[in-house]
């Protein structure tokens, strides 16, 4: 059974079998590269997410921070009071009938923490982070393992344009307008290296999980022919190291992420470095090399979820959203 990493907030690149979170280790990092990624002070809207209280106990680490393990991901704006990340940043998914990664596998009804946060700050690990609560979680009516691996947060109050601009999301059929090269802006940890048989870290820094920008990052591979599905190199699914990717679900994207990552926004790179993000997937999951270092990203289509965005993004924020849909741009700013 294939084992891939979920990208969970613990990890960008999870496994793809029964794919249990991998913790993020220390709180004391003190690299300031994610994976050969600078630090980022210009993009606000890529939020850190935290589904657990902040910290009380100055012994575990600043008080205010996100110091629980598992429960730290990556978000980004979408609207003034909107935020989308993965589904198992905020819900467990349950293995208990599952047959294989996905077969089987669904998302808990319950919510890891009643009171999910989200920070417009540096980092999810600074001394008195400044969070926003939540005050309602959307998900989809399915819930899916891997195809719904999406959240969407109705924020108490909204951001403020000077604070953070939300991005547009992108649901045109993603086989005709995948983009040559990706960007990602996320919060996950600077290393990850796990032993294939355990799917256990065997070396990890954090640095902060401080924001950090990635571009020109490959794309890989995206279909929409079961019969014909996109195949990656996945080292902790022996005996064949293949893996068949969902065709509904999922697309892949080259290494360059990690744990923290989870929920990250997957952008066209040419419209991020000029200025405009746009999305057209959800970091989710990952797989790893021979070496036990990740080498894909794993992410959810947006275009397999258009009906629910907007219908989502119209009834929660009807007066500031981007969404391009068959071919068109569905605006409301």
């Amino acid at each position: 059974m294939n084992r891939i990493v979920f990208a969970l907030a613990s990890l960008a690149l999870s496994t793809v079998s029964l794919a249990c979170s991998t913790p993020d280790d220390s709180v004391d990092g003190s690299e300031d590269q994610l994976i050969n990624a600078p630090l980022d002070k210009t993009n606000t809207w890529a939020v850190g997410v935290c589904a657990s209280e902040p910290n009380t106990d100055p012994a575990v680490g600043p008080l205010g921070a996100c110091t629980t393990k598992g429960t730290r991901c990556t978000g980004s704006l979408i609207a003034p009071n909107l935020v989308l990340t993965a589904r198992h940043c905020v819900a467990d998914i349950n293995y208990d009938n599952a047959t294989g990664f996905c077969d089987g596998a669904v998302f808990e009804a319950k919510l890891k923490n009643p009171k999910i946060r989200v920070t417009l700050d540096a980092s999810v690990l600074g001394e008195n982070v400044a969070w926003r609560e939540a005050a309602e979680v959307i998900l989809e009516n399915e819930n899916n393992g891997c195809k719904n691996d999406l959240a969407i947060l109705r924020l108490a109050a909204p951001v403020a344009a000077a604070d953070a601009k939300p991005i547009a999301l992108d649901t045109r059929g993603l086989a005709k307008i995948q983009p040559r090269k990706v960007a990602v802006v996320g919060r996950g940890v600077l290393t990850a290296l796990f032993d294939l048989e355990t799917g256990a870290p065997i070396d990890e820094a954090n640095g902060g999980l401080k924001r950090r920008f990635k571009t020109d990052m490959s794309f890989d591979c995206v279909s929409n022919n079961s019969k014909k599905p996109c195949i990656v190199d996945d080292y902790s699914s022996p005996p064949t190291n293949k893996f068949a990717l969902p065709f509904d679900a999922y697309f892949a994207t080259g290494p360059g992420t990690a744990s923290g990552d989870s929920g990250a926004a997957v952008l066209s790179s040419a419209k991020f470095k000029a200025g405009k993000p746009v999305a057209i997937g959800v970091i989710s999951a990952g797989t790893w090399d021979k070496n036990g270092v990740d080498n894909h990203s794993i992410n959810v289509r947006l275009d397999q979820h258009e009906a629910w965005l907007k219908a989502t993004l119209k009834a929660k924020a009807p007066n500031a959203y981007t969404l391009v849909t068959s071919g068109s741009t569905d605006s409301a700013e």
